[in-house]
């Protein structure tokens, strides 16, 4: 699996940077790239991000971004299976005054406490995905 994932993170920055907008259905009114024909039937491992994003969102509600979830979740696969990695990641949600990086401390201070209660992700086939919870600049493993 975290060579589909890898791939969803490939496609997702190809077209149009890395925004997560691999990730997204067709509505009546957009057509999204998930059922773009490049991607129809190729692209895999939908379901394990949707997986790992519900329990980002359980217990940290707004916080990580898709684009967030799907970077992590292709560098920890490949690190899980012996690869490249990087320690140092920043969040695309990075603050940008004082007030709200005192807002992202408390708010990552606070996920990372919930971390090991709620962020644990199961097995998918040869995968085990890790969350980790960023503040600009510092991983919280």
């Amino acid at each position: 699996m975290a060579a589909s994932i890898l791939r969803l993170f490939f496609h997702d920055c190809f077209v149009n940077g890395c925004d997560a907008s691999i990730l997204l259905d067709d509505t009546t009114a957009f057509t999204g790239e998930k059922n773009a024909f490049p991607n129809r039937k190729s692209a895999r491992g939908y379901e394990v991000i949707d997986a790992i994003k519900s329990s980002v969102e359980a217990a940290c509600r707004a916080t990580v971004s898709c684009a967030d979830i799907l970077a992590l979740a292709a560098r920890d696969g490949v690190a899980l299976l012996g690869g490249p990695t990087w320690a140092d990641y920043r969040s695309i949600r990075e603050p940008a005054t004082e007030d709200m990086e005192m807002n992202w401390q408390i708010t990552v201070v606070i996920c990372a406490a919930k971390k090991e209660r709620h962020l644990r992700i199961g097995r998918w086939h040869e995968m085990s995905a890790q969350i980790t919870i960023v503040e600009p600049g510092i991983m919280l493993a």
